[in-house]
């Protein structure tokens, strides 16, 4: 009886070698070089993502669609989250921007509506007199107000509660317009409210949703020398 010797293939010895099936003419010298460029590649879309992110909402807060917020950015620590949990992540996370911003704005419209409604007529203003029934103080006081017109509702509380107020009185108004920058010479729009022994003025500030606003000390003095300007011109 002849006895045949079978040999018997183990093909889970072959699977254990490193298989090119995937790209057979990609050479195995190039895969880290490649794998770092790609991570690297990765890292940077990921810094655009970042940047795009904060310059949406910067300019989202401009146009009053988006709460205040404060940036604090820095160039040591980069916090980064990564999400694997499928395409409905994105839409959650941008509903719920959607409604942040929807209910922003809508009360953001509401209280001026209510400001434009309740600010003080120049009736009962003529009929305080010059002084407005109180004591004149050297100085200019600011009045920081929604209302690019008239007289806000909260200067009344003011009159009736303070005994003094300053020898000038200026309502300033930071407004931003739906452009892209407002050039400089025309930055400060500066009027009269009522007749001049009054004293009283408004200055409206216009910016451009990439232009940058701080309240600092610049800003006062490019304020008082339109002002000084005006009074001039007038």
């Amino acid at each position: 009886m002849n006895m045949h010797r079978f040999k018997i293939r183990r093909p889970w010895r072959a699977s254990r070698r490193p298989s090119r099936a995937h790209d057979p003419h990609r050479p195995e010298t190039i895969y880290w070089p490649v794998f770092i460029v790609a991570t690297l590649a990765a890292i940077v879309a990921s810094q655009a993502t970042i940047s795009a992110t904060f310059s949406i909402i910067k300019q989202a807060l401009a146009l009053g669609c988006f709460p205040r917020v404060k940036d604090s950015k820095t160039k040591a620590k980069l916090a980064m989250l990564t999400v694997d949990q499928g395409g409905w992540v994105p839409l959650v996370i941008s509903a719920a921007f959607f409604i942040i911003m929807y209910v922003w704005h809508y009360g953001t419209l509401k209280r001026y509506e209510f400001e434009m409604h309740s600010k003080v007529s120049m009736a009962w203003i003529l009929g305080l007199g010059p002084s407005l029934g109180l004591v004149r103080v050297p100085g200019i006081g600011l009045v920081c107000t929604e209302l690019a017109s008239g007289v806000p509702h909260i200067f009344s509380h003011f009159i009736t509660n303070l005994p003094a107020r300053h020898s000038a009185v200026i309502f300033v108004c930071v407004k931003y317009l739906p452009v892209y920058t407002v050039p400089e010479d025309e930055r400060f729009l500066v009027k009269r409210i009522g007749p001049k022994n009054f004293h009283i003025f408004c200055c409206v500030a216009r910016y451009g949703y990439k232009d940058l606003h701080k309240k600092d000390d610049e800003f006062e003095k490019k304020l008082f020398d339109n002002l000084f300007t005006f009074v001039c011109l007038e």
